[in-house]
């Protein structure tokens, strides 16, 4: 009985890690790019939901989407009652280049 249920557990554990490294969620407030290897897979998923990769090979990386795009002058953003605020700044954190022409995503 022991020969059995030894190798069944062990299987019954690597099925899971197996499928834990292949199935991910993509939230409403992000988009997401599968690498492979370091270079791009797909087009990035910008759509919500559970989604499939190919464990071990694939990696997910992921980049929020809740970005205001002001079309103005640089330095001045309106605000309700019409006032200007000039000092604009932004923060970026850029963790990795991912090629020549695929760094951007839309």
């Amino acid at each position: 009985m022991n020969r059995v249920v030894a190798p069944l557990i062990m299987l019954v554990v690597l099925l899971v890690l197996i499928a834990s490294g292949t199935f991910y969620t993509v939230n409403e407030t992000e988009q997401v790019i599968v690498t492979q290897f370091g270079e791009p897979a797909r087009a990035p998923i910008t759509t919500p939901g559970l989604k499939v990769k190919i464990p071990f090979m694939q990696t997910v990386h992921r980049f929020d989407k809740r970005i205001l795009e002001w079309d103005g002058l640089p330095g001045q953003v309106p605000t309700l009652d019409k006032r200007f605020i000039v000092p604009v700044s932004c923060r970026l954190r850029r963790r990795r280049r991912l090629g020549p022409q695929r760094n951007s995503v839309s």
